[in-house]
Formats: structure tokens, sequence, C-alpha cells
């Protein structure tokens, strides 16, 4: 996992091989690392920090808690889904404004500036890719959006959860998520390399086989978890 400069996550870690915390990056809790971490100068743990391997820092570092080496933390997996998505190719034109039913679909492109409303259910797709600007709306109970392959989500697109809770689940090999985006919610992408561009704000959770948080981002789970096996 990399937390690039200037971000600031609010949640416990876990990371299977590798820690990075970037300049005047925080880290507001716990981090369980199978192996090595680096903390940039100015980087901040408020929490302990137990490794399997060595911590690595530049100049000025802060760790509040206790740094634990040479360990064999806990490395929990998340949950993996089978389920079965729909064929073909369908979209949601530029501008529209939709209400999706729970169901099965293939692969999905929402166009730029629509507002989709996702109500409580279940949705099953082959791939999702958002375009930039869009405004999704999640309410009514839990929505379960279940994706089998890549994952796009465009710049300063808008996820809320207004009365709704969100989980995001992917068995593909990427998920991107763009420059200025909102999303609230958990992501679960275990088989996935998940890349968050700058400025991003997620409420909520966010797991994948490898994550890269890019700079300034903000990321706070408050009580929520992710599903692990």
């Amino acid at each position: 996992m990399n937390i690039s400069d200037r971000d600031v996550v609010t949640a416990p870690v876990t990371a299977g091989t590798d820690l990075q915390v970037g300049s005047v990056a925080t880290l507001n809790g716990d981090a369980e690392v199978g192996g090595n971490a680096l903390i940039r100068d100015r980087g901040t743990v408020n929490g302990n920090l137990t490794l399997g391997g060595t911590l690595s820092h530049q100049n000025v570092f802060t760790v509040t808690g206790t740094v634990t080496e040479h360990d064999s933390p806990l490395i929990v997996s998340l949950q993996r889904k089978t389920f079965s998505a729909g064929t073909g190719f369908q979209e949601i034109p530029n501008g529209a404004v939709r209400t999706l039913s729970p169901g099965n679909f293939g692969n999905m492109t929402i166009r730029a500036r629509s507002r989709v409303t996702f109500v409580a259910g279940t949705y099953n797709f082959a791939s999702l890719n958002i375009e930039p600007d869009v405004q999704i709306a999640v309410t009514g109970g839990a929505v379960n959006i279940n994706v089998q392959g890549t994952v796009q989500i465009g710049d300063r697109t808008q996820v809320v959860a207004a009365g709704g809770m969100l989980i995001l689940y992917s068995n593909g090999a990427q998920l991107v998520i763009g420059t200025d985006v909102r999303f609230d919610g958990i992501i679960a992408a275990p088989t996935a390399a998940v890349s968050v561009s700058s400025r991003t704000n997620i409420n909520g959770c966010l797991g994948g086989s490898s994550v890269f948080l890019d700079t300034d981002i903000h990321l706070s789970a408050g009580s929520l978890t992710l599903p692990v096996q």
C-alpha cells in the first residue's frame, strides 16, 4: 500500500508486503504489514506499527505508538464473491437522469454529467465505466454493486450515500478512481490493482490486491470495515 504525500488516512491498515507513508502524510490508525515499511520526511503514523520486516524512514518522522519489527502480524484476506453478470453493452446517455433497478447487466457505461440513482438491492455488472462529472445517489438501504471486470470512476464524480449503504465489489484486475471524486461506502477488490487519483475523498473503506493513493487524498473509514475471510 502506498500512501502518497499529504494524504490523510483515518483507518487501520493491513498491507501484505509493503507500506509507504509519504511526505507530510498522516495515517491515523494501527498498521499491520507483512513486510517492510517506509515513512518519508515528516510522515506520521498515529498508532502502532507492526512489521514482518523492518522500518525505514527519511529525516523527521513520527510514530506515536509502538514499532515492532520482525514480528508475525496477522494479514487478513479480502472476502471473494462468485456471481453471474449480464451480457452485451449498455449505457446511460450524457446528462440523462435515471433510476436503475437491481439486476444483471453487461458492460455498463454511465456517460458524463448523468445523474443515476441506485436503490436497495444487488446489481451485477460485467464491467463498469463511470465517466467524469456523474452524480450517483445511493438510497433506500443496502446497495451491492458487483463487477466481474474493470471498474473506472471518472474525475469529479460524486457517489453519495443518502439514506443508503454502498458496497462496490470487483473481481477484475484493475480499479481506477479519478481526481476530485467523492465516494461514500466500501470498495473491495481482492484481485485488483487499485489506483486513486489526487484530491479524492473516500468516506469509507478501500481494499485491493495493491492500493496506490495519489497526493492530497482523504480517506476516513468511520465505523465501516472491509469484508474479510
